[in-house]
């Protein structure tokens, strides 16, 4: 089994089902969860250097202003969006999954997928997801970006401040 089958896997198994309790609809690598005035996008990236033994993978998390069935999001999302360690505590951000890789987490051909799992869940379950399920409002949005300074720029800048 490759480190790819593995993600495919956990994709299946945990990331999917997780999302959907929460509300999140999927298409392919993105979920998307619509509230009244934007919609909160999840990407699963990739990196463009895994190979059959080594996957790295981060999530790009963003808003839409557009209310949208079937978003893309390099097309709908207000860029810059933001990435997982945004949304963790410094100790979750250096977990055995999170620490070996530059772009967010690994999987290699040696990893249990029980213990990935079960760290994922700890990430997304104990701090992303509540996190996230706060900012219902652009105004929480525009205050979570606030302590990004270096990301608050561009288009997200602009139409926060626009808007509110």
């Amino acid at each position: 089994m490759t480190a790819k089958d593995l993600q495919k896997i956990f994709i299946k198994d945990c990331l999917k089902p997780l999302l959907k309790e929460h509300d999140y609809k999927t298409i392919g690598q993105l979920w998307f969860k619509k509230y009244d005035n934007f919609t909160v996008l999840i990407q699963l990236q990739n990196s463009a250097w895994n190979d059959a033994d080594s996957v790295d993978f981060c999530f790009n998390i963003g808003i839409s202003t557009a209310i949208i069935d079937k978003p893309s999001f390099l097309r709908d999302v207000l860029q810059p969006p933001l990435r997982e360690p945004a949304f963790l505590n410094a100790q979750r951000n250096k977990h055995q999954f999170r620490s070996r890789s530059p772009l967010g987490y690994k999987i290699t051909l040696d990893t249990d997928l029980a213990l990935f799992i079960s760290e994922f869940e700890q990430d997304w379950e104990g701090e992303i997801l509540p996190l996230l399920n706060s900012l219902t409002t652009l105004h929480a949005w525009k205050n979570l970006y606030k302590k990004y300074p270096s990301l608050y720029i561009g288009p997200i800048k602009n139409v926060l401040e626009s808007i509110i």
